[in-house]
């Protein structure tokens, strides 16, 4: 992920820096560095926003703010877990 995305992605959920740092348990200033290209954006921040993505639009229950790899996911989950 990189800076950009990392900054369309948190503004697509309607989160301030502020609202992302606190729901993933960061200093602001991490955010800020993230998004400035200042720190390195690495495997376990994209996995720990993901998890953010997916706590957002559980309780949104709208599953339209995540990207496609993600609706997919949420998609055949809910198809194991509630078969036809």
């Amino acid at each position: 992920m990189k800076a950009s995305e990392l900054i369309q992605a948190r503004e697509q959920l309607d989160f301030t820096q502020a609202e992302l740092a606190n729901r993933l348990g960061l200093p602001l200033v991490e955010i800020q560095q993230l998004e400035s290209g200042n720190r390195e954006i690495s495997t376990i921040h994209v996995l720990a926003f993901d998890m953010i993505r997916l706590q957002a639009a559980r309780e949104r229950k709208n599953v339209a703010t995540l990207p496609p790899d993600l609706q997919s996911l949420v998609n055949h989950l809910g198809r194991q877990l509630y078969p036809s």
